[in-house]
């Protein structure tokens, strides 16, 4: 069984609503007058010698962009470092897990380790990729390597690069100015020829997707969704993970992790959920139905135990029976809204919400989604599955977009 984490498709974005309560300043230093800086800063690389990379224990093989030759580092039960030559600066350093990563989280340990030894100017979040069926998150860091000194010779740069996926992970760092697009490219090209050999039965999903999660047109994070059938049941995962610019040097981080678990009728029989802020857990806790079809929760949230039961004979779906009503009802039906109550722990673990979803008058695959206070307007595919969202909350415009599969791909 996966590591916990879940929610129907639809209920994600009503966590964008308390995803934003954590952003309140967005930081872009201006280095007019840096001139020096500015010209490093642009520097970049033409494509480099290409590497085959293979490790024995565990199998790991990959093709890198490399000057000289690849070397593997110190070795754990959970992690392998890996050190890419790309000239005579600084190398990229990397790091495979074995095991998914709370991007997020690990982003936060990343400026925590680095605060103990620079000063950190700004930390903004670049760019959001798609790597085989790895999302990998890029953040910039600009740092002054001398606390006592204002000088620009004194500025620093660190590129950033998660990728998290079940069974495999990648964190890569570069500590040298410029080069963006040179490491986005090598460290997209490892992550997208990663190749890690494992003891588990590859999982055959009903479906899997990556959507990027933008903040006024700029990535901030991603939202990615699988769904593995097991007989006439199905597990549904969903992992998010966001990253906003608190102070201008500060990233508020969030991940989160949601599993559910459905029977034949699309019912949920249970469901397990975690929030993270930076590397804190805030949230968790699970869903259960018993044998009198009463669904308990419990958990805990910031601290603080909870405990609640629902009333009993009360129908929870999961998002088997969501899809499928929406494709029968709004996408080929007469209907032209639906209502259900769904458990959304992200917004609330002590009730249900109403939700309702009412279609476009001339295009059928355009939704509104209403819960509580929250607008959310969806494009969805022939299968009902998002392609793009927007809302507009008092922090700006929320957007998400779908990666992968790419829309008629």
């Amino acid at each position: 069984m996966r590591n916990p984490t879940r929610t129907a498709w639809w209920v994600l974005p009503l966590s964008l609503l308390t995803f934003t309560n954590c952003l309140s300043y967005r930081y872009f230093p201006d280095w007019d007058e840096q001139g020096a800086f500015n010209q490093m800063m642009v520097r970049e690389l033409p494509p480099l010698p290409r590497h085959t990379l293979a490790f024995a224990q565990p199998s790991i093989g990959a093709e890198v962009e490399s000057i000289g030759t690849p070397r593997w580092g110190t070795q754990t039960e959970t992690s392998l470092a890996l050190t890419l030559p790309i000239g005579p600066g600084q190398p990229i350093q990397c790091t495979l897990y074995f095991n998914r990563l709370d991007a997020a989280a690990e982003i936060s340990r990343i400026e925590s380790a680095w605060k103990r030894s620079v000063q950190l100017i700004s930390l903004t979040p670049t760019h959001v990729a798609v790597a085989g069926e790895m999302p990998l998150l890029f953040v910039n860091m600009i740092y002054r390597s001398d606390h006592r000194s204002a000088d620009s010779e004194q500025l620093g740069h660190l590129n950033i690069m998660v990728s998290s996926s079940e069974g495999r992970s990648l964190t890569c760092l570069l500590n040298e100015l410029g080069y963006l697009q040179t490491f986005r490219r090598i460290t997209q090209g490892l992550a997208t020829s990663l190749r890690v050999a494992s003891n588990e039965p590859a999982s055959e999903f009903d479906f899997s997707t990556i959507e990027v999660l933008k903040l006024n047109s700029a990535a901030v994070g991603y939202i990615q969704t699988d769904a593995v059938r097991e007989g006439d049941n199905l597990i549904f995962h969903s992992y998010a993970s966001a990253v906003f610019p608190a102070t201008e040097n500060h990233l508020a981080t969030r991940d989160r992790a949601l599993t559910e678990w459905s029977d034949a009728q699309g019912e949920l029989t249970e469901m397990e959920y975690t929030e993270k802020e930076e590397d804190n857990i805030v949230l968790q806790g699970n869903l259960h139905r018993d044998a009198e079809r009463r669904y308990s929760v419990q958990g805990t949230s910031r601290g603080k135990v909870f405990e609640n039961v629902l009333p009993a004979g009360r129908s929870v779906w999961g998002f088997p029976h969501e899809r499928e009503q929406i494709k029968e009802k709004l996408l080929n039906g007469s209907e032209t809204s639906l209502s259900f109550e769904v458990f959304a722990p992200f917004s609330s673990t002590q009730q249900l919400l109403d939700v309702s979803l009412t279609r476009d008058r001339k295009n059928f695959h355009r939704l509104r989604y209403r819960a509580l206070d929250f607008r959310l307007d969806i494009e969805v595919d022939d299968d009902a599955i998002p392609l793009r969202t927007e809302s507009v909350l008092p922090r700006g415009k929320f957007t998400t977009e779908r990666l992968f599969p790419r829309p008629g791909g």
